[in-house]
């Protein structure tokens, strides 16, 4: 078992420390200097900044459900990238595994209701986890930056404008 601390007398310290009462206890246990950065003393205010809007983003229903659908579908093409990696390639396997593929995501796209209620429950267990509310973004009468659909469920909102977008895009791009 091993143990990391930040250096400060009162964890590291030989006579009266929490290493030495943890010692005392488990002669065994290793301990090491912890090297992990204070955000006060090692971030500046941009690297701050950077990192609070980047957790926002990551905190966002948005990320979860794009995260799950990229997740889905990206284990598929695994095997088409590793065969293009390799030092001798047969062109044919590839072309067959990419037809392939292109039945499965031409299917998955054709059936776009049922493939994605899957992925959308999923997202929203791993929402509820952290204690994120999937919902759709608000309705206004004038959009500039995103399409407004009247009466649409959050489900509905984001199969039209999330995971039909990303499946016409993959079956486009594996095509070409």
């Amino acid at each position: 078992m091993g143990l990391g601390f930040d250096g400060c007398s009162t964890m590291v310290g030989k006579e009266n420390s929490v290493q030495k009462l943890i010692r005392d206890q488990y002669p065994r246990v290793t301990f090491f200097h912890c090297y992990d950065p204070t955000t006060k003393r090692n971030f500046s205010q941009a690297t701050r900044t950077k990192a609070e809007q980047l957790l926002c983003s990551l905190s966002t229903h948005k990320f979860i459900i794009c995260l799950n659908i990229i997740a889905r579908y990206s284990a598929q093409l695994e095997p088409v990238t590793n065969s293009l990696q390799e030092n001798s390639v047969n062109l044919l396997d590839v072309q067959k595994h990419i037809e392939n593929l292109l039945l499965i995501f031409e299917n998955k796209r054709r059936d776009a209701n049922e493939c994605f209620r899957s992925i959308f429950t999923r997202s929203v267990e791993i929402a509820d986890e952290f204690g994120i509310e999937i919902e759709q973004p608000s309705i206004t009468r004038r959009q500039i930056n995103r399409p407004n659909i009247q009466k649409a469920s959050a489900e509905e909102y984001f199969r039209i404008f999330f995971f039909i977008p990303y499946m016409d895009s993959l079956i486009s791009s594996l095509k070409t």
